[in-house]
């Protein structure tokens, strides 16, 4: 991309990041995690940032198995998703006195800055 179109490419991912933050997309509602039917959130929670030749995401899932976890990217998308457990299986659930952590399974996707070579 010509360096002059970089600062406009920039301001449509801002936009772009703007409508989905406030609700507004094209995409399948499973998109949030959890707490179905009530206020759903984004799981899991992510840091996204780049360098002249990375991009670097850091996903914060705490309780969760990175075995559990399946990352897929498409161009310039990331799909997060997989399935957090209620809790371990060696405690009964009849043992609990609390349970206030989510779990279920859960899909993100997170547009990159950038095109990942190497992919579709």
């Amino acid at each position: 991309m010509a360096t002059a179109w970089n600062p406009m490419e920039a301001l449509r991912r801002d936009i772009d990041r703007a409508f989905q933050n406030a609700g507004f997309t094209n995409a399948p509602s499973f998109r949030t995690a959890f707490l179905p039917g009530r206020a759903a959130r984004r799981y899991p929670l992510i840091n996204l940032a780049e360098d002249r030749d990375h991009v670097y995401i850091e996903a914060l899932a705490p309780g969760l198995n990175p075995d559990a976890i399946d990352l897929a990217v498409v161009r310039n998308v990331l799909t997060i998703s997989g399935e957090k457990q209620r809790h371990p299986e060696a405690i009964k659930p009849e043992a609990f006195h609390r349970s206030e952590r989510s779990a279920g399974r859960f899909v993100r996707t997170i547009e990159l800055p950038a095109a990942i070579p190497g992919g579709p």
